[in-house]
């Protein structure tokens, strides 16, 4: 019986072994099966990503692409035509010599300074400015791509015109010196200049009230004028003035050589002393304005004086004798 059990012994473990490499088959082909899920799994993220990222790019590319076309646009769209008209005031004369700058909002300088008022310019909005003499105007202005634009600018300003004599009706100052002031002093006394000294007797001012000083030789005179926008004014400042010749001379009646003169006032101040009206210089000819002068003339430690009168209008011709060398 013993014998007859053998097979069946043996038969047991030979079963167990199949049964086992037929449970390792079916976990690895389960194993098998969840990596090739994961597998695709990620292929199907993958596929999901780069699909996404085309369109993106797509995307970018195309606005960028946009953009590049706009900003080219713009750039070559032709320019616009501006032409400037300055006024002195509204529906006045026009004031045909301007000094014209055109710049950006922010400052930034396009044109000018320049004598004309005409502008070929990028569509777009300018700031434009004009001064003529001492009077100027601002505006602001949109140009348009193949328009012709008309700015028209306000100087709110006159024109003063001085004419300067050395009697009324009698003969022009030779050589008068002309200067603008404020009629305003400040607490010194003193007045701000608007116009420096100048031979120019034409001035374009902002309408206002002015002092127009009128200087020539050793005379001066004041005169407050006002101006109004769109107007020309002409003022005659008379001077009232003439004109000292000094000729020095030795004892036997010769000529000087280049003594050097001056001319003090006519009175003592409180203090003895004269006011010196002319300082020393080798020039021998006055314009004085009328009055009572003391003409004094010196040469190689020499000197000599005279008490003169000068009339307006007229010439004064006045010898000194220079006393002899010792």
């Amino acid at each position: 019986m013993l014998k007859e059990a053998e097979p069946y012994a043996l038969a047991g473990p030979q079963t167990m072994t199949m049964e086992t490499s037929m449970n390792v088959q079916l976990d690895l082909r389960r194993t098998i099966s969840i990596l090739a899920l994961f597998v695709l799994a990620i292929a199907f993220l993958i596929g999901c990503r780069t699909t996404a990222a085309p369109k993106e790019d797509v995307t970018e590319v195309a606005v960028e692409e946009t953009v590049s076309e706009e900003i080219a646009e713009d750039a070559d769209l032709p320019d616009g035509h501006l032409s400037v008209r300055t006024l002195f005031a509204e529906d006045g004369p026009e004031a045909e010599r301007g000094m014209y700058r055109v710049s950006t909002p922010d400052g930034e300088g396009v044109s000018g300074p320049t004598r004309g008022s005409s502008f070929d310019l990028k569509p777009g909005t300018y700031e434009v400015s004009v001064s003529v003499g001492n009077a100027d105007a601002q505006g602001s202005v949109d140009v348009r791509s193949e328009e012709r634009t008309e700015l028209e600018l306000i100087l709110n300003a006159g024109v003063l015109q001085i004419s300067s004599y050395l009697i009324e009706g009698g003969a022009e100052a030779p050589n008068p010196l002309y200067r603008i002031l404020s009629t305003e002093t400040d607490i010194q006394g003193d007045r701000e200049t608007i116009v420096s000294p100048t031979r120019s007797s034409s001035f374009t001012l902002p309408e206002g009230s002015y002092i127009a000083r009128v200087s020539d030789g050793q005379a001066s005179v004041d005169k407050e004028i006002t101006i109004e926008a769109g107007q020309r004014h002409e003022v005659d400042v008379i001077l009232n003035a003439g004109f000292v010749d000094g000729k020095a001379i030795e004892e036997d009646g010769s000529e000087v050589g280049n003594p050097l003169w001056r001319v003090l006032a006519g009175e003592e101040d409180i203090s003895g002393d004269r006011a010196t009206v002319a300082s020393p210089t080798r020039s021998n000819r006055f314009l004085l304005p009328a009055g009572n002068y003391l003409l004094y003339v010196t040469e190689g430690g020499r000197t000599a004086t005279k008490d003169i009168t000068v009339t307006a209008g007229e010439r004064l011709e006045v010898e000194i004798t220079l006393p002899a060398a010792e």
